[in-house]
């Protein structure tokens, strides 16, 4: 089962602490529940919804931790009967997408139409106005001192990729593991082919220390999904990622 860097921090916290449930771990279906602190992530993935496998989930559903700040249900592979029953139960959609990977031999690197630009503390205010724009939030200048350490952070790892023209910060990339995280550009720039050049310098950063690299996209983002496989990406599974409201 391929999840995400940060669902796969939150699984091996959990393991650490011995707040792992497995359910069913077979040649055809990973069903498990994770817990940290008061906060619970149901894990399923298959691409073949068996009755004994929708009686476990219901089981599942119908015990939930009351006490539970937060309980998430994340859906991997074409699962359209378990997303259903989810639904069900009262949980609401967070995010439906796709987990996009690329093999190391596929990807030729692109000339650059943008500088590529070292982070600096003095950059702070321009990555945080770049990012609320990209996402049509005010999070990250309301969070900005959390920001600040967590992009220096990254940066200081070597996951941070910043992009300039004409002496402006344009774009922006975030990498963990062998995702690309974050690709972001400037709404607006967009429509030049900056993405093109933020996400060739994005694989070239990841290909130096993995030969397979992931991304996620939302499903109804096509305008990203084009410029991806352009790039020689293929979808590996469909995601949807759940929310249970608190009562």
């Amino acid at each position: 089962m391929k999840i995400s860097p940060g669902a796969k921090d939150f699984v091996r916290g959990a393991y650490e602490d011995g707040m792992v449930d497995v359910i069913i771990d077979d040649s055809i279906t990973t069903f498990l529940t994770a817990v940290q602190g008061r906060t619970t992530i149901h894990f399923y993935y298959s691409n073949e919804t068996r009755p004994t496998d929708v009686k476990q989930v219901v089981r599942v559903l119908e015990n939930s931790d009351a006490s539970a700040e937060t309980i998430c249900f994340n859906v991997y592979g074409e699962n359209k009967e378990i997303i259903a029953l989810v639904a069900d139960h009262g949980f609401i959609s967070d995010m439906t997408g796709y987990i996009l990977t690329m093999k190391k031999e596929r990807h030729n690197k692109k000339r650059s139409i943008l500088s590529r630009k070292d982070y600096e503390e003095k950059n702070l205010a321009g990555l945080i106005a770049l990012f609320d724009a990209a996402y049509r939030t005010k999070h990250y200048s309301t969070n900005k001192d959390a920001y600040a350490l967590f992009f220096r952070k990254a940066s200081d790892a070597g996951e941070l990729g910043l992009f300039t023209k004409a002496g402006r910060l344009v774009a922006a990339y975030l990498l963990k593991d062998a995702y690309i995280h974050d690709m972001i550009v400037d709404p607006s720039h967009q429509g030049f082919g900056f993405g093109d050049s933020v996400l060739s310098e994005a694989k070239t950063a990841l290909f130096k220390t993995h030969d397979t690299i992931f991304l996620r996209v939302e499903a109804d983002n096509e305008r990203a999904l084009r410029l991806y496989r352009r790039h020689g990406f293929e979808v590996l599974s469909r995601f949807a990622e759940h929310t249970k409201p608190l009562q």
